[in-house]
């Protein structure tokens, strides 16, 4: 389970005790009406996360992984108590990009202060990886989409409206990595729902697994990313499974997904 992952599972166990005491509606929707505006915006915060088996608390991505399209900006918040510097470096190869220059550094950030942050525009379409030159663990990756192919699937849980599921390349290949975007949009206002609870299964034309979600993920401001690669050619379905909404559970609610890959 990754760090990502641990906290998210605090934050849907903390959320569940404050339901058993009658305040999880009144908790989660001042949560989400604070992070409103943000959940749409491209905005990667960082942080202190779980201790690990050393004692130590390295500072962590809230989204090891990044999707935007070409031309958005991305801005970095530094929540942690240290100063960072950020650098971000193209990678040599993707199977997003036709691009097979070497390795090269596009951007590096002045200091960010605890509370500050910093943006940078993505121009060029590929696989960028950031990486903090003061903490060389705090690392993610960056997915720059010139065209994506995006589906929409309507969820019945009460509040939730449509899901979209989009991925990169618009038409994936065996072998090559593709990389996916989950969205959970508020039935009301459109916009993405803070605080879903939720799993994600992969299978192939035979109904078998190919992949899955460790477990039940929280998703904090309603977008969610993941990447695989298809051994094979032909015919999945990804399956979204809704089980919670601001800390409250609701009856399992799958949506799926086809997507074609080729050979």
């Amino acid at each position: 389970m990754s760090k990502r992952q641990e906290i998210c599972k605090a934050i849907v166990v903390l959320g569940i005790l404050f339901g058993l005491l009658g305040f999880s509606s009144i908790f989660g929707y001042a949560a989400a009406q604070n992070n409103a505006g943000e959940n749409d915006r491209n905005i990667i915060h960082f942080f202190a996360g779980l201790p690990n088996a050393q004692g130590n608390t390295p500072t962590v991505f809230a989204y090891p992984l990044y999707i935007v399209k070409q031309g958005e900006q991305i801005t970095w918040q530094n929540d942690d108590t240290r100063v960072h510097q950020l650098e971000v470096t193209k990678k040599q190869t993707s199977s997003i990009s036709n691009d097979n220059s070497s390795n090269n550094s596009i951007f590096e950030s002045r200091d960010i202060q605890p509370g500050s942050s910093v943006s940078f525009t993505f121009n060029d379409p590929g696989l960028y990886s950031v990486q903090s030159l003061k903490d060389p663990s705090l690392k993610g990756e960056i997915v720059i989409a010139d065209r994506t192919t995006a589906m929409t699937g309507n969820s019945v849980t009460p509040g939730l409206g449509n899901v979209i599921l989009s991925w990169n390349p618009e038409k994936p290949k065996a072998h090559e990595t593709t990389y996916f975007k989950i969205q959970f949009l508020d039935k009301q206002t459109a916009k993405n729902h803070a605080h879903v609870d939720y799993t994600f299964a992969i299978m192939d034309s035979e109904g078998h697994e190919v992949e899955k979600s460790p477990g039940l993920i929280h998703s904090a401001e309603g977008k969610e990313f993941t990447s695989i690669t298809f051994a094979s050619a032909g015919n999945y379905s990804f399956k979204v499974t809704v089980q919670g909404i601001n800390f409250v559970p609701v009856a399992p609610d799958e949506i799926k997904f086809n997507v074609l890959v080729e050979g």
